[in-house]
């Protein structure tokens, strides 16, 4: 595993203005374990001081500072895809308040089969269901599957719970805008965070 080689393709892909690229690579940044680091290594992300004591708390600080800018560069650079993507959620938003007395499940392009890397893995998170009161689908990782459940606002983001009985269960909060399923898991236990970008299948 070689980070700088990973962090070389963000910022190159950054560079091309391949935002996409960029943030699938940002998910790549992430130091497997809580082993401590010299202090003489801390140093400047896009001008922010590193201040983590651990090779993981180092590297998730510059993923989280690679990620902001990318954020700043789609929301400056890109105005008529978001501008799409805002008539898609006031759409898809209409449609779940026009159907908000029953309990009928509502059918949308929210709902699918999104997949991509996860952290050193590879992701599949399935949306099954939405209606007024609940988000239900699952994920799988490594060949085992989780179930999920939780909530979606009216601008398309989602914050859905694994089932919490397992030591490595945790929260996706994500957004899904134009096919792209953007967001982050965090554990449980707090022991491990990713970002990742999923595409729909």
């Amino acid at each position: 595993m070689n980070l700088e080689k990973t962090e070389d393709s963000v910022k190159i892909a950054i560079a091309s203005g391949d935002l996409k690229k960029a943030l699938k690579m940002t998910s790549r940044m992430t130091y497997p374990t809580h082993d401590d680091m010299p202090t003489f290594m801390t140093q400047d992300v896009y001008g922010k001081k590193c201040s983590g004591s651990s090779y993981d708390a180092f590297w998730m600080e510059k993923r989280a500072a690679y990620r902001a800018e990318i954020d700043k560069l789609l929301k400056s650079n890109y105005p008529l895809l978001k501008n799409s993507s805002n008539s898609k959620r006031s759409s898809a938003s209409t449609e779940i308040h026009e159907n908000n007395t029953t309990n009928e499940t509502i059918s949308s392009d929210l709902t699918g089969e999104w997949n991509g890397t996860f952290g050193e893995n590879k992701i599949t998170l399935v949306i099954k269901s939405i209606n007024i009161n609940r988000v239900t689908g699952h994920d799988i990782v490594q060949g085992k599957t989780r179930h999920l459940s939780g909530k979606v606002d009216e601008n398309n983001n989602f914050i859905l719970n694994e089932p919490g009985d397992e030591e490595w269960d945790g929260v996706f909060k994500f957004n899904i805008e134009n096919s792209h399923l953007i967001g982050n898991w965090k554990a449980n236990n707090g022991k491990m965070n990713i970002d990742f970008v999923l595409d729909k299948k």
